[in-house]
């Protein structure tokens, strides 16, 4: 699996059965009103650790192969450019390398998350 970046950005996976219970809370609770919250998964992952974790519940492995993201880009940019068909944008590639984790501490106080 081409992995643009090398897939060491951390993410923050969060179930959407648990999405879905900080929703309701956030709803039912006075001290949420007008409050945002960050909600991911208990702790950062890598996309890497990501895409393991997610082969080794198929029963499958992962073989990864980073390529760097600066030409990952250029090449969706390039597909785009010319009308063929690319199934991501390149905003999305850049934003591999982004960090997705977040502090989850203000929900797990106030929302029981």
């Amino acid at each position: 699996m081409p992995v643009p970046g090398g897939g060491q950005t951390p993410q923050q996976p969060v179930h959407v059965e648990d999405l879905v219970q900080a929703i309701l809370a956030a709803l039912e609770r006075p001290q949420a009103s007008r409050r945002e919250y960050d909600v991911g998964g208990p702790e950062p992952l890598s996309l890497r650790e990501l895409i393991d974790q997610s082969a080794r519940a198929l029963g499958r492995r992962a073989w990864v192969l980073p390529i760097p993201l600066g030409p990952s880009h250029g090449a969706v940019v390039a597909l785009r450019a010319m009308r063929l068909p690319s199934p991501v944008r390149g905003e999305q590639v850049l934003r591999l390398a982004e960090s997705k984790a977040v502090d989850i501490g203000p929900a797990r106080c106030d929302l029981d998350y």
